[in-house]
C-alpha cells in the first residue's frame, strides 16, 4: 500500500528515527508533500535531535545559517527535551558560543550534547540541571595564538596530538547552574551572541600573540548581567590600532572583579562602568618593562610627587591611573581590594584611601610602599581641624613581603589607629592584622604589635 496511507501516528515514528540519523531530516520531509509538513511541524518528537554538523559554506564559517538552524529546532521540539550534536569543522571554535548563546535559552529542555573533533568526542549528560534564576557559569578561554585543532574532515588523522581540554566541557555547580570551559581561537563578535544570563565569567590569554584589550572590552559589552568577572591575561605589550576607540562597558551587577598578568590594566579598568564593585583583586600587575601609550593630560597622571622607589613604576603608574578613572565613572563601594604582586604609587595609594572610604579588607602583597603609605593609616587632622582616619569602616589589614616598610612606622600607626578607634563611638576596631614577611618589620615590633591587637594579630 502506499505510504500516503499510513496512519499519521506510525508516519511520526518513522520520522523520528530518520530525525536521528540525518542531520536536516525534519525540513527534507516537510518540502515532500502537505500533509508530512503538518505532521513534521506538529511533532515535536522529530525535532528533538540538533545536529550542527553541517558548519562550513565554501570554507566561511555560516554562522547565520546555524542560528537560524538551532532556533527553529529549539521552537519545534518545545514542550519536549532535546539533544545537541556538534561536528566541529576548521574555523567554528570561535563560532560556537554564538550557538550556546541560543541553546542556553532552552537550558531546563536540555539533555546532553556530544561535542566531536576528528575521532575526538566528548558526551555531556545535561539532565536534572535546575536552572538557578536562569543564571549559568560561562567560562571561556581565549588563546591569541590560535588553536590548533585537528580538522574532522581528515578521516585518517593520528590521535597523537592531545586535545585534552580543546573541546568545550560542561560541570555542574551544587547550586545547579553549570559552567562551560570554551577554548577559542579568539572572543567572538558581541553582535553574534545572543543574550545568556551569564553571572560568572572567566577569561583566560594563552598563546604567545600580543592581547587586544579592546577586542576583550567590545566582547565584555555582550554580557551585561555578569555578576562575577575574572580575567587572567600574559603580560605582553597590547597590540591594537591606536586609533581604534576601546567602548565604555557599563556592568551593573558586577560585584566581583578579578584582573591578572595584563599590561592592559589601565585600558581595562578605565573603560569599565561597574556602580555596584564591592570586591576587586589584582594579581601579578608589576613589571619592569615599561608599558606604552600611557595617556597623558587625566588627574593624577604627573610623576609621584613623593619619589619613592619602585621596582615597578610603570606598572605602578597603570594601576593607579585604571583605579582613579574606574572610581571616577563609577564610585563603587568596594569592602574588599586585594593586591597580590600588584602596587600602586604612594600618591595612588592615597587616592585610593581617600576615595574608596567603604573598604572593610586591604590585602596587598609583594608591595614596594614606603612608611609614607602606612602612616596614612593613622589619624590626622582633618579640614575642620578635627583628627579624622582614612578607611573609617577598614576591619582587616594584610601585609606580606613589603620590604621597604619598617617595623617602626607599622607601629605607629596602628598603634595610633586602634586608640583612635576604642574612643570612637562610630568606628569600628580592626578585628584581623597579619604583617607577614617584611624585611623591617622585626621581632620586637611584632611584640608590640601583639600587645596592642592581642589574638587579632598574626605574625606568620
Amino acid at each position: 500500500s502506499s505510504i500516503g496511507n499510513l496512519p499519521a501516528e506510525l508516519l511520526i515514528d518513522i520520522f523520528e528515527k530518520y530525525s536521528w540519523s540525518t542531520p536536516l531530516a525534519p525540513l527534507t520531509l516537510s518540502f515532500v508533500c502537505h500533509m508530512w509538513h503538518d505532521i513534521v511541524y506538529t511533532s515535536p518528537r522529530v525535532w528533538q535531535l540538533i545536529s550542527l554538523q553541517d558548519i562550513r559554506d565554501h570554507n566561511v564559517v555560516a554562522i547565520e545559517k546555524l542560528q537560524r538552524q538551532t532556533s527553529i529546532w529549539l521552537a519545534n521540539s518545545s514542550p519536549l527535551p532535546f539533544n545537541v550534536t556538534v561536528d566541529f569543522q576548521s574555523h567554528s571554535q570561535e563560532q560556537f558560543l554564538a550557538i550556546i548563546s541560543i541553546l542556553i535559552g532552552g537550558l531546563d529542555r536540555w539533555k546532553s550534547c556530544t561535542f566531536v573533533r576528528g575521532k575526538h568526542k566528548e558526551v555531556v549528560d545535561i539532565s536534572g540541571i535546575v536552572v538557578v534564576d536562569e543564571a549559568v557559569g560561562l567560562r571561556s578561554q581565549s588563546d591569541e595564538d590560535g588553536l590548533d585543532l585537528e580538522d574532522s574532515d581528515d578521516e585518517d588523522d593520528d590521535d597523537d596530538m592531545d586535545l585534552e581540554g580543546k573541546l568545550p566541557t560542561f560541570r555542574r555547580l551544587r547550586t545547579g547552574s553549570i559552567i562551560l570551559n570554551y577554548p577559542v581561537p579568539n572572543l567572538p563578535l558581541p553582535s553574534q551572541i545572543n543574550p545568556m544570563g551569564i553571572t560568572v565569567l572567566t577569561i583566560t590569554e594563552t598563546g604567545l600573540s600580543p592581547p587586544n584589550p579592546i577586542r576583550l572590552l567590545r566582547f565584555l559589552t555582550a554580557f551585561p548581567e555578569i555578576e562575577t568577572l575574572t580575567f587572567d591575561g600574559h603580560a605582553l605589550e597590547p597590540d591594537y590600532d591606536e586609533d581604534d576607540v576601546p567602548p565604555v562597558v557599563t556592568l551593573p551587577k558586577l560585584y566581583e572583579l578579578t584582573i591578572g598578568s595584563t599590561c592592559s590594566i589601565r585600558m581595562i579598568l578605565s573603560h569599565l562602568v561597574v556602580p555596584g564593585l564591592t570586591r576587586l583583586y589584582l594579581q601579578h600587575l608589576n613589571t619592569d618593562a615599561i608599558i606604552p601609550n600611557q595617556p597623558t593630560g587625566e588627574d593624577g597622571d604627573s610623576e609621584d610627587e613623593a619619589h619613592d622607589y619602585s621596582q615597578s613604576p610603570s606598572s605602578d603608574h597603570a594601576t593607579g591611573m585604571g583605579l582613579r578613572m574606574l572610581q571616577k565613572r563609577s564610585n563603587p563601594p568596594l569592602r574588599v581590594l586585594d593586591m597580590d604582586y600588584s602596587d600602586l604609587r604612594t600618591k595612588d595609594f592615597l587616592f585610593c584611601f581617600d576615595h574608596f572610604s567603604l573598604l572593610r579588607e586591604f590585602r596587598i602583597v609583594a608591595s614596594d610602599m614606603s612608611d609614607k603609605v602606612i602612616e596614612m593609616l593613622a589619624p590626622y587632622d582633618g579640614p575642620s581641624g578635627r583628627r579624622e582616619i582614612r578607611l573609617p569602616y577598614l576591619k582587616e589589614l594584610e601585609l606580606y613581603h613589603c620590604q621597604r616598610v619598617t617595623g617602626r612606622a607599622v607601629v605607629s600607626a596602628l598603634r595610633e589607629r586602634a586608640s583612635f578607634v576604642d574612643r570612637s563611638p562610630i568606628h569600628p576596631r580592626m578585628d584581623h592584622v597579619s604583617v607577614v614577611g617584611c624585611a623591617e618589620v622585626l621581632p620586637e615590633h611584632n611584640l608590640t604589635l601583639s600587645a596592642i591587637f592581642g589574638s587579632r594579630f598574626h605574625s606568620s
